[in-house]
């Protein structure tokens, strides 16, 4: 006790019975959430003596307040966080001191309960443990085990409302999430699936514009591992705002291919990202290893104005006529590979390229997972109009001449061979001992042999892979070339 209190004490003292009204010492201790607060503004209300003024260093008041009468009652409060904290206290004439200690901000708790269900908990081997956080895990507060059938039931306690968030690991590895807002003394139930269903998603674009679905067709190509290729799967269905989405199965490759409803609108058919033929480097596989949302940026081109022009059939197999495939759709490509027209064979299977300029084309078919063989053409002023163009196509493989067929088909010098296709053994008949070379489509050396004049002779061909290989025939006069199909 300083000094001026001690004589403020003693005048009062000296006042005996006098019912009159003597000053009061205030003091005490000020805390948020029982920490001392420092420089914090407290105020009194007490009748005639109305004051305010700050906390010292250590959070305490010191304070002598004047009533203006003997007998009655002061408020002591102050503000913490928009909130006031305060205290009513008496005094009467033998009141000299008073302490009175604040502690704002106290924090309001409740417990909170939350339920929920894990769908598929039945492809773990083993309980799921579901995890907890209030900040979106940047920290964990608690977690706890759902039970065989996926049930979990958790309480906790919070110091005011907040939002729960709930995870677990999925069957990927992934994590499964979900969150809910809560307020104290809730119930909330939430939703975990450990092996969701995903989903591919994508975006087709014509010219920097979402595409329309009623320009185009989406095809799905799968791999199949067994048949180390592609198959047809099923047609995607492009959404109104040009977007598409497929189940992801976590364990398959797809090829998507973009086709054109009517070659008016002027983009040829695009496999994912932007490639034109199947096994293109810009064609790439959708698979487990695909992340993001994909795009397709459909293959354009402008038509020509020039006075050349490009006649042809295409003979198909009617084994290739069956969902994903047909062959009726025909590339034309400059020696780039760029797309210069593309266009439909009509119900004769023929096809027309017109306003063409001089140059070399490639007449090109893709079917996903076919080898394809195109055929060159060479437009010029002494040959402005190409009109003999014959496409073959099978499901073995699309090439620019037509194929001989199974029985053999003998000039007085032209080599022959058959069947074709052929299974496990090609036949070779020649005039003159020749040297035979065999190459697939890569343009790789299978077989290099000489071959004597006038005999049958058979080739094994068991350990060949499907598909078309080019045969070359040379003897001292002539060479030929011939495709056959492995089946």
């Amino acid at each position: 006790m300083n000094l001026k209190q001690i004589i403020l004490l003693i005048l009062l003292s000296l006042s005996g019975s006098c019912v009159i009204a003597a000053p009061i010492i205030v003091s005490g201790l000020i805390t948020d959430n029982g920490v001392p607060v420092r420089n914090q503004w407290v105020h009194i209300n007490a009748p005639g003596a109305d004051t305010s003024f700050m906390t010292g260093p250590g959070g305490n008041y010191n304070v002598v307040v004047n009533p203006s009468t003997a007998i009655g009652t002061m408020r002591v409060f102050f503000l913490c966080k928009n909130d006031t904290t305060d205290s009513i206290v008496g005094f009467d004439s033998s009141t000299r001191v008073l302490t009175v200690n604040l502690n704002g901000c106290v924090p309001v708790t409740g417990s909170v309960t939350v339920t929920g269900n894990i769908s598929n908990s039945h492809l773990s081997s083993s309980l799921i443990r579901v995890y907890f956080s209030q900040n979106n895990f940047r920290s964990l507060f608690d977690s706890t085990l759902a039970d065989s059938t996926g049930f979990f039931s958790h309480q906790f306690t919070s110091s005011g409302p907040g939002t729960l968030y709930t995870r677990i690991v999925d069957c990927d590895g992934q994590t499964s999430a979900d969150s809910t807002w809560f307020n104290l003394n809730d119930s909330i139930s939430q939703s975990l699936d450990y092996c969701p269903v995903k989903m591919h998603v994508g975006m087709i674009y014509n010219s920097g514009r979402l595409v329309s679905p009623t320009d185009a067709i989406l095809l799905n190509y799968k791999y199949l591992p067994e048949k180390e290729g592609f198959q047809f799967d099923d047609t995607l269905k492009i959404l109104s705002n040009g977007t598409f989405q497929f189940v992801n199965d976590k364990k398959t490759d797809y090829l998507l291919k973009v086709i054109p409803k009517d070659t008016a609108i002027g983009f040829a058919p695009t496999y994912y990202p932007n490639g034109i033929q199947w096994d293109n480097s810009n064609s790439k596989a959708v698979g487990p290893h695909t992340q993001g949302v994909l795009r397709i940026d459909l293959n354009l081109f402008t038509r020509k104005l020039g006075a050349y022009s490009i006649r042809g059939t295409v003979k198909i197999d009617p084994d290739l006529i069956k969902d994903g495939y047909s062959a009726v759709g025909i590339h034309l490509l400059d020696t780039n590979n760029q797309v210069i027209d593309f266009t439909f064979a009509d119900r004769f299977n023929d096809f027309y390229f017109n306003n063409l300029n001089e140059g070399q084309y490639k007449i090109w078919i893709d079917q996903c997972g076919i080898p394809t063989n195109p055929k060159v053409v060479n437009l010029s002023r002494t040959n402005p109009t190409v009109s003999d163009v014959v496409l073959t196509a099978n499901p073995l493989g699309i090439s620019y001449d037509e194929f001989v067929g199974v029985e053999p088909v003998v000039t007085d010098t032209e080599p022959a061979l058959f069947p074709n296709p052929f299974d496990e053994i090609l036949n070779l008949k020649i005039k003159e001992s020749s040297m035979i070379s065999v190459h697939n489509m890569q343009g790789k050396l299978i077989r290099e042999e000489e071959f004597t004049e006038g005999e049958l002779h058979r080739i094994e061909t068991k350990e060949w892979q499907s598909g078309v290989y080019v045969i070359t025939i040379q003897n001292k006069k002539e060479l030929y070339r011939k495709k056959v199909i492995k089946r």
